[in-house]
């Protein structure tokens, strides 16, 4: 979702302006029914919010190449169990962090699986974020959902390797809490 103009107050997000809601997903069906029931519709109700819908536009899909680059629309978020207490307890891991792109590798090739019952002929996919830009806000995004906060990272990033890993990236988001909106992508020139 974006919204030139908007107000956050407390937990609270207050749209004064005019608001795009991107929705993406590798299942057609989904989307094509999506879009007729908004377009059935005057108004869309997201949690407490209510939209006036102005206009629906369905957005052609990139091609994906062997490399291509990405900007973040929403937080990627990806994270790791450790033990605290004796308990197990999930922690977000920081985009330094070695295993964060390990993880986003492994989460990308389990959404392959989950989407086309097999696995790609070809595993290779490299994320590479533009660390010049990271460090210059390295504390990232923290964002309360579900009354527990989750840290995630809007850094540009080239992605290459199977176009068919790249393009599922692009229609089910990147890392973990997509269903949520976490994680949306949008590749650029």
């Amino acid at each position: 979702m974006r919204s030139k103009n908007l107000k956050i107050i407390g937990d609270e997000i207050m749209f004064l302006d005019e608001t795009y809601l991107y929705i993406t997903s590798p299942k057609k069906e989904f989307m094509l029914n999506f879009v007729s029931e908004v377009l059935n519709n005057e108004f869309l109700r997201l949690q407490e919010y209510k939209f006036r819908i102005k206009s629906v536009e369905m957005l052609k899909e990139p091609e994906f190449s062997n490399e291509d680059k990405f900007i973040c629309l929403s937080p990627i978020v990806t994270s790791t169990a450790i033990e605290v207490d004796g308990k197990r307890k999930s922690v977000n891991l920081p985009l330094h962090d070695s295993r964060f792109i390990e993880n986003i590798k492994n989460n990308l090739i389990e959404k392959y699986y989950v989407l086309y019952n097999t696995l790609p002929d070809n595993l290779n996919v490299n994320i590479d974020f533009d660390m010049n830009y990271y460090m210059k806000n390295p504390d990232g995004k923290r964002i309360k959902f579900k009354n527990v906060y989750v840290k995630g990272y809007m850094v540009p990033f080239k992605m290459s390797g199977n176009p068919d890993l790249i393009k599922v990236a692009y229609e089910c988001g990147l890392g973990e809490k997509n269903s949520a909106g976490f994680g949306m992508i949008q590749k650029i020139k």
